[in-house]
C-alpha cells in the first residue's frame, strides 16, 4: 500500500508541474542586474545609487571591482548622467586607492552639477589608473 501512496502523490504532482509558469516570474529580477552593471577597462561598477547631495548636486555610491588582472595603486572613475537622447546632464568623479585584482571597494562619486529628478542612464569610464 505504500507503493500506491507514492504513485498517488506522484500522479497529481506530474500534471501540476507543466501548468506552473515560473519563467514569467523570473524575468523581471534578471533584468535588474543587467541595468545596474557598468564596466570599462576591466573595472565593473555595480549597486549604483544616485541621489541629491547636501548642496543640491548629484552624488552617487557604488561598488567597483578590479578585474584588470593586476593591482592598482590608484584609479579615477567618471560617471556621466545621460538623458533619453544621450545628452550629458551631469558628470561625477570618484577614486579608489590600492585595489587588488579581484577586490571590490565602495566608490563615492561627487559632482558640482545641480541634481535633477529623472529616469537617467549612466556611462561609467575609467579616466586614469596607476
Amino acid at each position: 500500500s505504500c507503493a500506491r501512496c507514492i504513485e498517488q502523490e506522484a500522479a497529481p504532482a506530474t500534471p501540476a508541474e507543466p501548468t506552473e509558469p515560473p519563467p514569467t516570474e523570473e524575468a523581471p529580477p534578471q533584468e535588474a542586474p543587467t541595468d545596474d552593471t557598468l564596466s570599462d577597462e576591466g573595472w565593473t561598477l555595480t549597486n549604483l545609487e544616485v541621489s541629491e547631495g547636501a548642496l543640491g548636486d548629484f552624488e552617487a555610491v557604488g561598488r567597483v571591482t578590479n578585474e584588470t588582472g593586476q593591482a592598482a595603486e590608484g584609479t579615477i572613475f567618471s560617471l556621466s548622467v545621460l538623458d533619453a537622447d544621450g545628452g550629458v546632464i551631469a558628470t561625477m568623479d570618484a577614486s579608489a586607492p590600492n585595489v587588488d585584482d579581484g577586490e571590490t571597494v565602495t566608490a563615492e562619486f561627487i559632482s558640482s552639477d545641480p541634481y535633477q529628478d529623472g529616469d537617467w542612464t549612466y556611462e561609467f569610464t575609467v579616466t586614469g589608473s596607476f
